[in-house]
């Protein structure tokens, strides 16, 4: 897992939570739960972070998942808000995430693995994102559009009529644009 995420995640549970939940959480979890953004680290971690997260907080971890996708936009945008066009709105960042911002991602770092994004636009209002990744982390993905449209003060309803989870070979997101 990249350490952007890594980090982010802490952030994420000590900003909406505090220290002291954070550090019940490493304790639960078994790791030292210090993150560098530049360093990848196994996704084991994650996944035990996530579980001892959701545990703690009595939240299933497809919700911790969510509001962590939510949480960690704003840091996103100030990574890699330079390969954003000023014009794109919500729809357009989804269609170019996977083009334009993990591209980057992978010439940053040849190591890093995002997940596969193949959007399809299926109107002026909808956006259908095919998500594919050996990680299942949907619920994150679902969580970084909410997030994306709150970032453009936007508002989407998500539905997702196939899941990795659920058995499908990948999971469709489809976003659309409230009236």
């Amino acid at each position: 897992m990249h350490g952007t995420l890594m980090h982010g995640f802490k952030q994420y549970v000590v900003e909406s939570y505090g220290t002291r939940v954070w550090t019940g959480i490493t304790k639960s979890a078994h790791v030292a739960g210090s993150y560098i953004s530049g360093q990848a680290y196994p996704d084991e971690e994650f996944a035990g972070l996530v579980g001892a997260t959701a545990t703690f907080l009595g939240k299933s971890p497809t919700v911790v998942l969510e509001e962590y996708g939510a949480q960690i936009v704003p840091l996103l945008v100030g990574i890699y808000g330079v390969f954003v066009e000023p014009s794109w709105r919500t729809l357009d960042l989804l269609m170019k995430a996977d083009s334009v911002i993990h591209k980057a991602i992978r010439v940053r770092d040849a190591s890093a693995q995002p997940p596969r994004l193949q959007p399809r636009r299926i109107s002026d209002r909808e956006v259908q994102i095919d998500y594919d990744s050996p990680r299942r982390l949907c619920a994150l993905a679902i969580g970084i559009c909410r997030g994306v449209a709150a970032h453009y003060q936007e508002s989407i309803t998500i539905e997702q009529p196939e899941c990795m989870h659920a058995g499908a070979s990948r999971c469709r997101i489809v976003v659309r644009l409230d009236a």
